[in-house]
């Protein structure tokens, strides 16, 4: 879906927010899920940022199963993207292609996502 390389960092994050999305009954990922998957990346500079302002993956977690009232998913499922996930993710790639960087890293990744508020 996204035509730009991910850095591993960014990979991660990925696949921890599909991760919790499925734990939350829902198979498409937000940018709620995305966000918990940048935090919970250690030693990424998103999750780094995130800390500074007490935004740790076990905290947006908590946020995340308290709002979640779907029994959590069975099986093999297909995971989908929101719309909002793809724009932000469309976004990060090009911040990567204007910075000169041969991927995208969890830095364009939370800039995009800020990008909007």
């Amino acid at each position: 879906m996204f035509n730009y390389p991910m850095s591993g960092n960014v990979n991660e994050a990925m696949q921890s927010a599909a991760a919790i999305s499925y734990r939350m009954g829902q198979n498409q990922i937000g940018t709620e899920h995305l966000l918990f998957g940048l935090a919970k990346t250690e030693n990424s500079v998103a999750s780094q940022i995130l800390a500074m302002y007490g935004a740790t993956a076990d905290k947006i977690g908590d946020i995340l199963k308290n709002s979640s009232f779907a029994p959590p998913l069975s099986g093999r499922v297909s995971m989908t993207y929101s719309d909002k996930v793809a724009i932000v993710m469309r976004r990060a790639a090009n911040i990567a292609f204007e910075t000169n960087s041969s991927y995208i890293v969890t830095e364009h990744v939370l800039y995009s996502m800020l990008y909007d508020t």
